[in-house]
C-alpha cells in the first residue's frame, strides 16, 4: 500500500485571476497510464488530496522488482475564455522489490540507500540534522549510550522521538527501519498498554483510535514538514517501541533465561550484543533528487522489568 498526496496549485496568477474566475481546477492521478483517481473543484485555485494505491504483487508474475510510472496531471479553466486550458503534470517513478515469503518471527527488514539527483543541474534536498531521543513527560531526552558498544540503546515499551531538519527544500521524509521486523509490528502487549487497558479505565490514550495506533506500526512512514521556514523543513515522530521487540543487547532478562536462574547470571554479559543493532534511516525527497542517512539503535529489555535496576555501570 503505497500513501500519496496530490493535487496542484495555481500560482503566479497575482490580480489576473481570482479564485472566483476558476471555472475548473482539477488534478488526476495516473499509475502506468491509467486513471486511478482525480479531485476537481471550481473557485479555487489548489488542490489536495490523499490516495493509498495498493498494488498486488500477484499480478506481476513473480517478478522480484517492479518499476511503477506515476504521474499527476492537472488542467485549469478559468472564466477568461481566450487561455483555454492551463495544463501542468508531474511524473514520478516508485521502485518496488519483492522479498521471498518467510516466517513472520524470521522476517529482517533491510533498507536501500538512496542518494541521487535526478537531472544533472538539480539541488536535491540535504538532511542537516537527525537526531534519536526518548520522548518523556519533561520532554524529549537524549538516548543513553551503553558503554561496552559505544551505541545508543532505547528499552522496549519506551518511546523513541525522532527528529529530522532538512535543506533544499525537502517536500516530505520516509522513516524506514531496517533489521528484526518485530520492531514495526503492534503486538498484544503494546496494544494492551496503549489501548485496551487505558480505554477500560478511561485514561486518555496516546492515539484517538486503534486505526492510528496500527497507522504508526508500518514498515515506511510517511511524513510532512512540521514547520518550514524558506527551503527548511522541520520533521518529528513518535514511536513506542513494541514491547516484543527483538533485544540486540544482553540484559537480565536474557541472562536469566539462559541460565534458568534468576541469582546465577553472568553478570560481565549484561549490555553485550546479541544481535546486530537496528537502523533507523530517513529519505529526504524532493522533485530534484532523494538524499538517506540512518543512525543505529539498539533495543534493551522491557522498562517495565527492569525492576529499578541502576544502569548507571553500564551506560555512559
Amino acid at each position: 500500500s503505497i500513501p500519496i498526496v496530490y493535487g496542484c496549485e495555481a500560482i503566479n496568477l497575482t490580480d489576473y485571476a481570482k479564485p472566483e474566475h476558476v471555472k475548473e481546477i482539477h488534478a488526476e492521478i495516473n499509475m502506468q497510464g491509467n486513471k486511478v483517481d482525480f479531485v476537481t473543484a471550481e473557485k479555487k485555485t489548489q488542490l489536495e488530496k490523499e490516495k493509498t494505491i495498493t498494488i498486488y504483487k500477484n499480478d506481476y508474475n513473480g517478478k522480484s522488482d517492479i518499476e511503477l510510472e506515476i504521474s499527476c496531471n492537472a488542467f485549469l479553466l478559468t472564466e477568461f475564455t481566450v487561455d483555454g486550458a492551463l495544463t501542468d503534470i508531474k511524473t514520478q517513478k516508485i521502485y518496488i522489490h519483492i522479498e521471498g515469503e518467510q516466517e513472520e518471527e524470521e522476517e529482517d527488514l533491510t533498507v536501500k540507500p538512496e542518494n541521487k539527483n535526478y537531472t544533472l543541474d538539480a539541488v536535491p534536498p540535504r538532511i542537516d540534522s537527525f537526531t534519536l531521543g526518548r520522548l518523556t513527560e519533561d520532554g524529549i531526552e537524549p538516548l543513553k549510550i551503553a558503554k561496552k558498544t559505544d551505541t545508543a540503546f532505547i528499552c522496549a515499551g519506551q518511546v523513541l522521538a525522532i527528529e529530522v531538519e532538512t535543506s533544499n527544500n525537502a517536500s516530505y521524509i520516509t522513516l524506514e527501519f531496517a533489521g528484526d521486523s518485530s520492531i514495526i509490528k503492534l503486538d498484544e502487549i503494546t496494544k494492551r498498554f496503549e489501548w485496551t487497558e487505558p480505554r477500560e479505565r478511561n485514561v486518555k490514550t496516546r492515539y484517538s483510535s486503534l486505526k492510528e495506533l496500527e497507522n504508526v506500526y508500518k514498515k515506511v512512514t510517511t511524513l510532512y514538514p512540521e514547520r518550514v521556514n524558506d527551503d527548511k523543513g522541520y520533521f518529528v515522530y513518535y514511536f513506542v517501541v513494541p514491547y516484543k521487540t527483538k533485544q540486540t543487547l544482553h540484559s537480565w532478562s536474557t541472562l536469566r533465561e539462559i541460565s534458568k536462574d534468576a541469582f546465577q547470571i553472568e553478570e560481565n554479559k549484561l549490555f553485550t550484543r546479541i544481535a546486530k543493532p537496528y537502523s533507523v534511516v530517513v529519505k529526504a525527497h524532493s522533485s530534484e533528487g532523494v538524499r538517506t542517512r540512518s543512525i543505529t539503535l539498539d533495543v534493551f529489555e522491557r522498562w517495565d522489568t527492569l525492576y529499578n535496576r541502576d544502569l548507571t555501570p553500564y551506560i555512559k
